[in-house]
């Protein structure tokens, strides 16, 4: 956000986004290379992402529902040949255990005889292989987050939503006076003046963004 803000021209800020990556790999050395695609949209960035950004080792998800998530990114891997199975999707976003556990069983084997991730509750699920078999698409792994740490849904005992979970995100207002902008992959989550959201859309397009509810 903060590199796109203080970009020149419309070029330059539609290639802020692998410009960070570049700084990023200088700064760690190599080290902690997990892309999280999402500030102006996942789909746009991996359309015109460089083809060194596919060796990074994986990918989270944020703010976008991360079956489709995941699946973009290993047809996006496989088209530029490399190997799923050694990657690694994260998920992040308002989960709860039913959710992980379906992501799970969504990319870690093959989901079998008109089974869904939903019918997936429990290690029993797992080991009944008409149901299921181990068979990894990409290595899948669960940041839990609000749902874990703060959930108290339905805890109020005279009722109403006092308790609900509270979804406290701080992200850049401006960077050298300019002001910065998150267009994500949910338009509930757009952030910044009207204005430069409209132009960020404009630069970056609208591909694969969505309306989704938000956890507050």
């Amino acid at each position: 956000m903060a590199l796109a803000a203080m970009a020149k021209d419309d070029e330059e800020l539609k290639t802020a986004q692998y410009r960070l990556l570049e700084l990023w790999q200088q700064t760690y050395q190599g080290e902690l290379l997990i892309l999280l695609p999402d500030t102006f949209g996942t789909s746009q960035f991996l359309r015109n992402a460089p083809d060194w950004v596919a060796d990074w080792t994986g990918q989270r998800a944020d703010s976008k529902d991360p079956f489709l998530a995941g699946d973009e990114y290993i047809a996006w891997l496989e088209q530029r040949g490399r190997d799923t199975r050694q990657k690694l999707f994260i998920a992040s976003d308002s989960l709860d255990v039913d959710a992980i556990l379906g992501l799970h069983a969504h990319f870690s084997g093959t989901i079998r005889n008109g089974a869904s991730p939903e019918d997936f509750h429990q290690a029993s699920d797992f080991l009944d292989e008409k149901k299921w078999l181990p068979e990894r698409r990409i290595r899948f792994s669960a940041g839990w987050g609000t749902l874990l740490t703060n959930d108290f849904r339905n805890c109020n005992p005279q009722g109403g939503d006092d308790f609900d979970p509270l979804s406290l995100v701080c992200k850049l207002n401006d960077a050298n006076g300019k002001p910065a902008v998150k267009l994500s992959d949910n338009f509930q989550k757009a952030l910044g003046p009207h204005e430069e959201i409209q132009r960020y859309q404009r630069v970056f397009g609208l591909a694969g963004l969505a309306h989704a509810p938000i956890v507050t």
